[in-house]
């Protein structure tokens, strides 16, 4: 399968999870949590298939209307495909993307975890479960 054609069948997916999931009006005021999102995506289509990021982020907003979550973690073996690392790292200075260490024990992690989900829960827009950038 050609990048593009994978670029474009994930965002097909994506925006139907975001009409049918995110922006379900029946879930305004929850906490709607993805194991990939957005930013997996920029990391692994771009380090795999070379696709631009910027290419992909066009297409993204265009059909989610710019949707992004309010909170991005992030957790990894330092082994792991080094440039999708390198991807991800880059949105390290986001308002929003917080690293997570991998090579703690599963405990730690989840306690990281748990300590920025709420640390960051005031600035989650609860009511409609995402972010417009």
């Amino acid at each position: 399968m050609y990048p593009e054609t994978e670029i474009m069948l994930l965002n097909a997916c994506r925006a139907q999870n975001v009409k049918t999931i995110v922006r379900n009006p029946d879930n305004a005021g929850k906490v709607i949590m993805a194991n990939r999102f957005v930013h997996s995506t920029f990391a692994y289509q771009s380090a795999k298939g070379g696709v631009d990021i910027a290419l992909m982020k066009l297409i993204h907003d265009g059909i989610t209307e710019s949707c992004y979550p309010d909170v991005v973690l992030y957790s990894k073996d330092i082994s792991f495909f080094e440039e999708a690392r390198n991807v991800y790292l880059s949105f390290r200075n986001d308002r929003n993307f917080y690293l997570i260490d991998g090579m703690s024990s599963r405990e730690d992690i989840l306690e990281q975890a748990k300590r920025i989900l709420l640390a960051n829960m005031h600035k989650c827009n609860i009511g409609s479960s995402y972010q417009r950038r």
